[in-house]
Order: C-alpha cells, then structure tokens, then sequence
C-alpha cells in the first residue's frame, strides 16, 4: 500500500530529478555557446566569457561558483564523449578492417553489422575517463573603451575585463581583474 513512499523510489525521483537538471544545464550551456555568449579553447583550456552572461550569473559568490561547477561538468562530459566517440571509431574501423581480410566482398550492410556487434562487445569501462583538470576562464567586454581603442593591444572585437581559474578537484575558484594581472605580468617580465 506505501510502496511509494519507499525510500529506493524517493531516491530513484531525486536522481532523476539532478539527471533532469544536468540535462537542462547542457542544454542552456550549448545555447549560450551557438549564441557566442561562450568559448572554449580546448588545446590552451581557457574559456571565454561575455561580459552579459558575466553580470548575470555573478549575482553573488555563490551563483558564479555555481555557473562555474555547471560550466566544468559540460566540458568535462564533452571531453568523455570525445574520447568515447573516438574510441568507438577506431574499434570499428578495426573490426571492419579484420572482417575484410576474411571475407573478400562486403556489402554495406555487412560493414554496419560488424560495427554493431563491435559496439555490443564494448563496455563502459574500455575507455579510461579523461583526466580532471583545471581551466581559465576570461571575461570579455564587447566594446572597447576609448583609451584601450587608441592603444596597440588592444584585442580585435572586445577587451579582457577579468581573468581566473577554476580547479573542479578542490572546488577553488579564484579570480582578479586584468588590470591587477596585467600589472603583475608587466612587473615580473
């Protein structure tokens, strides 16, 4: 009579409920970045952020710690998937190829179904999870001020307004604006 009030159907809707939320979190991330509000460099891993979205989730501290853990599990579950897809590509491209020394002619058919019985061999353990690593992050103002328009560095189509990094191992996040960077590169080189 209270089977549903069981605590294994309570825990099953709650984590359905944080899939659901992931989910609709990926889904606002990749918006954001088809809009250009977003950017990340994978080979420097530096993000860039405009300036909007920037005021927006910086409500307060733990808004932007929040945006800033939501922002690492896209890219860190983008990064599994790469390497998931990629893997999946080369296994099948070795099955197809040790099929084909067997049998002379393969049809297209044949091909798809080597590859499909490859994929049901495969478990999600055969391909080692990327390592977790920190990143950069950069908050970027559209417009250029005046004084930044009339000097040499300035950056084509915006202007670096505060900088950062954040390490999702320890949950750290620091930040400082680039005046205050740029005053310390300038004093140590």
């Amino acid at each position: 009579m209270f089977g549903w009030f069981s605590k294994k159907k309570r825990e099953e809707k709650a984590r359905l409920k944080e899939l659901g939320d992931l989910v609709r979190n990926f889904v606002s991330l990749e918006k954001l970045e088809k809009g250009g509000m977003l950017a990340f460099d994978v080979k420097n891993r530096r993000l860039f952020i405009e300036q909007p979205l920037a005021l927006v989730m910086m409500k307060d501290a733990e808004a932007w710690q929040n945006f800033m853990w939501n922002v690492f599990q896209w890219l860190y579950h983008r990064q599994c998937q790469e390497a998931w897809d990629a893997f999946i590509q080369r296994e099948e491209l070795k099955a197809v190829r040790e099929a084909a020394k067997k049998y002379a002619m393969m049809t297209r058919a044949d091909i798809e179904r080597v590859k499909r019985n490859r994929r049901k061999e495969m478990a999600a353990d055969d391909v080692k999870a990327p390592k977790v690593e920190p990143f950069e992050f950069f908050v970027i103002r559209e417009v250029a001020t005046e004084s930044q328009q009339t000097q040499t560095e300035a950056v084509p189509g915006g202007e670096i307004l505060a900088v950062g990094n954040f390490n999702p191992e320890t949950e750290t996040l620091e930040m400082a604006t680039w005046e205050e960077v740029k005053k310390f590169i300038v004093q140590n080189s």
